[in-house]
């Protein structure tokens, strides 16, 4: 049985690679809640002086059990000077992933580095544009110390020690808000512009440029319900999705500084050219923190093994107001827009 199931990781490992020139990067369903994975311009776009971000993510364990793609995330950026620029600010941050799947803990890390600038350029009717870049280290290992084959040589092209290369993104951004009770934003990046090449075996690919396009916007029906649709659309190398999300918000309080609202909605994702999963989403904003939870059903091809299900995956963000003697920032007469995720 064991022998069984190395030569089938190796057979694996193999199809990995053939057909990985249809992969995409990791991505959570929550992405309005990773915006460090999604675009880099977004780096200090809210409204505060330090975010922080965390993600969790379990995928098929219905199917592999506890050899399931299990993904962490994290990510804190701010605005800088923000104050003194009477509300346009450059931006910085920083985000990790990790993940891991199967018994060899296939694993996939990066860390990254994110700076940007945001320009006001309407105060009347709030439109601001924004531009950053990416800079990052990818890292991928394989853990083969207790394969063995009868033939230990089928193991010499595969790189125990791992690979890391270095990866390069870019993002532009904009927000507008036209109507007292209207916004929308729109933001585009590219990661992966780099020539990049990775490698566990003699077979070799290319990265892959990843383009991701997304929107959303607030539409508030009443002091306390706005509706929230959303897009995400994501190109890389033949692989496309797309993520489409209706979010209801409930506000429940509202201070100015800070308030208590809950989310509910539903999402579909798109994988060229079928429907491959439906999304339930719930969250809760109190005291600066926001809490989201999502289940993805899959109803993809592999719902016959997966009995449709798909994977839970938990959301974290605290965000720090900035002092009150900040007035030109806090001031209501004075109020500087930008968006929230």
């Amino acid at each position: 049985m064991k022998y069984s199931k190395k030569i089938l990781f190796i057979i694996g490992l193999l199809l990995v690679q053939l057909i990985k020139t249809n992969a995409q990067d990791l991505h959570f369903t929550q992405h309005y809640l990773s915006p460090m994975q999604v675009n880099p311009a977004l780096v200090g776009q809210f409204n505060g002086c330090f975010r922080m971000n965390a993600n969790y993510r379990n995928q098929w364990g219905s199917m592999m059990g506890a050899s399931a793609f299990q993904t962490i995330a994290f990510s804190a950026d701010m605005p800088i000077l923000k104050q003194q620029m009477n509300g346009n600010f450059f931006g910085m941050g920083m985000d990790f992933f990790s993940d891991k799947a199967g018994d060899v803990n296939y694993g996939t890390q990066m860390i990254g580095f994110n700076f940007g600038y945001c320009k006001i350029l309407n105060k009347k009717k709030p439109l601001t544009v924004a531009a950053a870049f990416h800079v990052g280290n990818w890292s991928k290992k394989i853990n083969i110390a207790d394969v063995t084959l009868t033939d230990m040589s089928d193991l010499k092209n595969i790189s125990s020690g791992g690979i890391s290369f270095m990866d390069f993104g870019v993002g532009t951004f904009m927000f507008h808000q036209p109507l007292s009770w209207l916004s929308y934003n729109v933001g585009l990046s590219a990661y992966h512009i780099n020539s990049i090449n990775e490698t566990f075996v003699k077979l070799t690919d290319n990265f892959g440029k990843k383009i991701q396009l997304h929107t959303n916007a607030y539409i508030q029906v009443s002091d306390a319900y706005t509706l929230i649709p959303t897009v995400l659309y994501i190109n890389q190398l033949k692989a496309r999705e797309l993520q489409i999300s209706i979010m209801n918000k409930v506000l429940i309080d509202d201070d100015g500084r800070k308030e208590t609202a809950i989310y509910f909605g539903l999402g579909t994702r798109v994988a060229h050219p079928s429907i491959d999963a439906m999304m339930l989403y719930f969250r809760v904003d109190f005291n600066h923190i926001s809490v989201g939870l999502s289940y993805d059903f899959n109803v993809s091809g592999l719902h016959y093994t997966s009995n449709s299900f798909g994977g839970p995956e938990l959301a974290l963000q605290y965000m720090i107001n900035c002092p009150k003697n900040k007035e030109n920032v806090y001031n209501k007469r004075k109020k500087i827009f930008c968006p929230k995720f």
